[in-house]
């Protein structure tokens, strides 16, 4: 009796475990979910960034052809 009862016992204690393993599925799975939005959110901030830089350069560049160019011409008279 004593091993049906340990058995059982066993047996009890078996869905209470899977509960728990995905429940933590569960949570692990938000998680991931959490993180992955997060992650687009910043790629999209990393990319204006990268857009406002090669304005800048551009920009930057620009402004220093120009100026090399006011460097060529004669002083005024």
């Amino acid at each position: 009796m004593t091993d049906l009862s340990d058995r059982l016992d066993r047996i009890d204690v078996k869905p209470d475990k899977l509960s728990e393993a995905a429940s933590q599925l569960g949570r692990i799975k938000n998680t991931f979910a959490i993180r992955h939005e997060s992650m687009g959110q910043i790629d999209s901030r990393l990319n204006d960034i990268e857009v406002r830089i090669r304005t800048l350069e551009h920009q930057s560049s620009s402004r220093n052809v120009l100026r090399a160019g006011c460097d060529i011409l004669p002083p005024p008279s």
